[in-house]
């Protein structure tokens, strides 16, 4: 849903005392958009640090095509006053008296000494009144207009003397966008007035720091940004933007939800001026989406929707358009099935709190499903398996785990399966953990584990072992370990050096493995196997005898 403010000042009342003006100023912030409810926050403010509001009759209009609100709406049900309820004023309401138009009633007698609720300076604003829409049509246009005053309505002092000037009443998003210290990943929901660079979108950015969006993979430097992309910003110090403080007080322009062009591989993106559910989200050529969207909030999250100002990154299977539902959400709707509560489960907790579970699976689940974003900036908290996913098989063998950006100690806790775990050296860590089991690593130096399902002992050096049974007759096995990842090359020559087969020719983790190899279509005589993995290189002779 859009909101389109046209911004008209309100004509004050002022006495025939000479004195200098305070000047009043309000907004609407948006506090919740969903298919069935819209509640804003009416904001007020001054110019002179503090002043005692003796009463006020704010008047705008709504679209009632967009939102409905009640002939006779009800205190605390439809509105809810804020700072104004004190025993000084009488009852503050809300009315319509009009189809399309709301008067905001607050009232302080005429009398001197009467003190009402304090209006703070700029940029600080006092609450007014809390308003709830209800939503006729959620793709359309929730236009609230501020009216002129008139002899019937405008904003007065409490003692009748202090002359009132229009300030600026505008409207904007009510949008809050958080950005932590350090990385972050962001996005823009309009146009800027001040301009669409990145300095005035986040003047705290890190100087000379660039700002990155990813596209295909490669993370590109920009200095000018556009609504629906996703960046990396590295702030200086955590900050809270807000439209009409940190951002132009005019507010944030808005623009129409078209479609973003994405390329083929991993895109940053960003959503505009309301909250979209990521089930809400198609593309053009359809089917393009591999995987989740994902955001970051230290780690990689799952995103359940979109949310303006915030970053998320998506897998596509090649270049195109990635289009939004025209609803707006405000709640993120239920989670999927992302992750099974029988999957095995290691849950890393480092010592500042930050969690994230990698997930054991069977054979039977798409992988490719469980695909994590490219690592994030150094320094991040950010941990996966060795293959970039956030769940392997069990049935693979011996994984590999990399944790960046960890603060030690690290506690590791196993639910659901039993684990043989060890460090990628082989000498710090070694444990057998059974589900429910927890193990602390207090070692900085570990980076890098190694994890297998069963209890399977890590190799701790390169070995090939002669084949059996040897000699053989048409069909033997041959097994050989490897202590870490490497691209594994084991293959089959006679006694002339002429290759006979290749039995492996592939990326391998760390582990034990065995191969069948079958010789139906050889003559009887000695045969060489040759393994190479990494700088590892070895050799040995095998006979066959039908």
């Amino acid at each position: 849903m859009k909101l389109f403010l046209s911004l008209v000042g309100i004509t004050l009342y002022f006495s025939a005392y000479f004195i200098y003006p305070t000047t009043v100023n309000g907004r609407f912030s948006i506090l919740n958009t969903n298919n069935s409810e819209f509640s804003v926050l009416l904001q007020i403010n001054t110019n002179s640090g503090t002043d005692d509001l003796g009463g006020a009759t704010i008047v705008f209009n709504f679209d009632t095509t967009a939102i409905h609100f009640p002939n006779n709406p009800v205190k605390d049900v439809d509105y809810t006053f804020h700072n104004f309820c004190t025993d000084n004023y009488s009852t503050a309401t809300v009315t319509r008296p009009m189809v399309n138009q709301i008067w905001v009633n607050i009232d302080l007698p005429f009398s001197s000494n009467n003190n009402g609720s304090i209006v703070a300076q700029n940029p600080a604003w006092t609450n007014v009144v809390t308003i709830h829409f209800a939503v006729v049509d959620p793709t359309g246009m929730a236009s609230l207009i501020w009216l002129s005053a008139s002899p019937f309505w405008g904003v007065y002092d409490a003692d009748n003397i202090t002359q009132w000037e229009t300030g600026i009443f505008e409207g904007n998003f009510g949008l809050e966008v958080q950005v932590k210290d350090g990385w972050n990943l962001v996005s823009v929901p309009g146009i800027n007035p001040d301009g669409q660079g990145i300095n005035n979108w986040w003047p705290g950015k890190t100087p000379g720091q660039n700002v990155y969006k990813l596209v295909g993979g490669y993370n590109v430097p920009v200095t000018i940004t556009a609504p629906g992309e996703g960046y990396w910003m590295n702030h200086n110090g955590a900050n809270l933007y807000n439209a009409g403080d940190e951002w132009p007080a005019a507010g944030i322009e808005r623009v129409p939800n078209v479609p973003i062009n994405v390329s083929s591989g991993w895109n940053t993106i960003g959503g505009f001026d309301k909250i979209i559910q990521t089930s809400q989200i198609t593309t053009t050529p359809q089917g393009l989406i591999i995987g989740q969207i994902y955001t970051y909030i230290e780690p990689y999250q799952v995103a359940n929707s979109l949310k303006p100002g915030r970053g998320y990154i998506v897998k596509l299977s090649g270049p195109g358009q990635i289009n939004f539902n025209g609803t707006i959400l405000k709640a993120d709707g239920n989670e999927l099935e992302y992750y099974k509560d029988n999957w095995g489960k290691l849950i890393f907790t480092d010592n500042a709190g930050k969690t994230y579970s990698l997930y054991l699976v069977n054979d039977d689940t798409d992988l490719n499903l469980y695909e994590l974003p490219p690592c994030p900036p150094d320094g991040l908290f950010d941990i996966r398996f060795g293959s970039g996913r956030v769940a392997e098989s069990i049935e693979n063998g011996i994984q590999s785990i990399i944790m960046n950006g960890v603060i030690y100690p690290v506690k590791i806790k196993v639910e659901n399966l039993n684990i043989k775990l060890k460090d990628e050296s082989g000498k710090i860590i070694e444990a057998d953990l059974n589900s429910g089991e927890e193990i602390t690593i207090t070692n900085e130096s570990v980076k890098k584990l190694l994890v297998n399902s069963g209890k399977q002992m890590i190799p701790y050096n390169y070995v090939l072992i002669q084949n059996y049974p040897n000699p053989f007759n048409p069909v033997t096995k041959i097994k050989f370990a490897i202590p870490n990842e490497a691209y594994v090359n084991l293959r089959i020559y006679n006694v002339l050096g002429e290759l006979v087969s290749t039995l492996i020719d592939k990326n391998l983790n760390a582990g034990e493995y065995e191969f069948e190899f079958n010789a139906r279509n050889l003559a009887s005589g000695i045969y060489i196997y040759r393994i190479k993995a990494g700088t590892f290189v070895d050799t040995k002779k095998m006979i066959l005898m039908k």
